[in-house]
């Protein structure tokens, strides 16, 4: 099998096709359709950003358990009717607190809260914890279990929307385990702490990190993506999927990125039932040029998914989330455009010159002598 041609990464100096040429010779359990190279998560990505509150115009602890608080926690709790009502401050730090809780017109990084269900299973405990490290340091893991039920809406989604304000979290990922749907993962995405949209994950094949016992990367470090499959452009479940999972594990952003600190790529092949997802660790070889070789080697987890129920947003809502502050927006400045891989191209406008009456280098060698110059009289004349 031969590498397609990609367009370039946006990441100057990173060669992409030898990235995906590596990819290529990983075992991805499948020959996808079309391989395409989607976006490298940093500034000024062409990947839509969903704000997690809206566009700008309380001092609380977090608890694992809405229904089961600890005795300490719930002596501290001061319960209202509703649990998404913001509580007024009764200090300068509690105010200082909770303004930095408000809308902003740059946003901080979204954070994530790991949950389990009523009934879980060894295998969604493992790969509950395996996405949790890929998270860190902007996730928050609760271990006890909560009685949630997101796509049957009522408590179970006030219970979701309940955390999500508590920890500040704009996604929430929700292991679950029955007979009817075993070994299940739910990724819901907040916007103003409330549901925006939901898509259920079913795991039929599952490896570990332990368990492949491969390298790995740093905590806290950006991924790269690589989308594999004509789905992720032709259903709408595949391209919410593939929003959430880059809004998922965007993090900071920044306005560059240093090659040495990608240390990972991300690989989502979709197929006609599945959704393969594999994490690679990224190893920089000497090519003798100034561009490296780069070799994969498979870091886990490992993740066959089984896409089941899904939950889209509401076009009204989705606009808002899609709605961003006039002032984050950059200035146009005049004759200066910025192409899709992020290069500045200005344009400079240059009068007329007026080249006859340049002041040039007086050679003796060109001077005219006497006899010229009296010449040209004569024939003026």
């Amino acid at each position: 099998m031969t590498a397609p041609s990609i367009p370039a990464w946006s990441c100057p100096g990173l060669d992409q096709p030898h990235l995906v040429q590596a990819l290529l010779r990983c075992p991805l359990d499948s020959s996808a359709v079309s391989w395409r190279l989607l976006s490298l998560i940093r500034a000024g990505s062409n990947h839509h950003t969903l704000r997690s509150r809206p566009v700008p115009p309380h001092y609380t602890p977090k608890y694992e358990s809405l229904n089961n608080p600890s005795a300490a926690g719930a002596a501290k709790m001061t319960w209202n009717k509703d649990p998404l009502q913001k509580p007024k401050p009764k200090t300068a730090r509690g105010k200082r607190f909770l303004d930095d809780r408000e809308s902003k017109i740059v946003e901080d990084v979204k954070g994530s809260i790991f949950m389990r269900g009523t009934k879980t299973s060894s295998v969604v405990n493992e790969a509950l914890s395996d996405l949790y490290s890929l998270k860190k340091p902007d996730a928050f893991m609760m271990f006890k279990k909560n009685a949630v039920h997101p796509f049957e809406g009522g408590e179970s989604e006030a219970t979701l929307e309940f955390f999500s304000q508590r920890n500040d979290a704009a996604f929430v990922m929700l292991a679950t385990h029955s007979k009817k749907r075993p070994d299940n993962l739910v990724l819901t995405r907040m916007f103003d702490h409330h549901v925006l949209d939901m898509i259920e994950l079913g795991i039929a094949d599952f490896q570990s990190i332990k368990s492949i016992a491969g390298p790995t990367c740093a905590v806290g470090m950006k991924p790269a993506f690589v989308f594999n499959g004509e789905l992720f452009e032709q259903r709408d479940e595949y391209k919410m999927l593939q929003s959430m999972l880059l809004d998922f594990f965007r993090g900071h952003v920044v306005d560059s990125v240093n090659l040495a600190g990608i240390e990972s790529v991300i690989s989502v092949t979709a197929t006609a039932d599945k959704v393969l997802f594999r994490v690679y660790r990224i190893f920089l070889k000497k090519s003798g040029t100034k561009v490296p070789l780069i070799e994969l080697q498979l870091m886990g987890p490992s993740i066959d998914w089984v896409i089941g129920r899904t939950r889209f947003a509401s076009p009204e809502l989705m606009k808002q989330a899609l709605r961003q502050p006039k002032e984050a927006k950059p200035k146009k400045e005049k004759n200066v455009n910025t192409t899709a891989l992020g290069e500045t191209l200005g344009r400079v406008h240059v009068g007329q010159q007026k080249i006859d009456t340049i002041q040039v280098r007086k050679v003796k060698a060109l001077k005219k002598s006497r006899v010229e110059k009296a010449q040209e009289q004569r024939n003026e004349e």
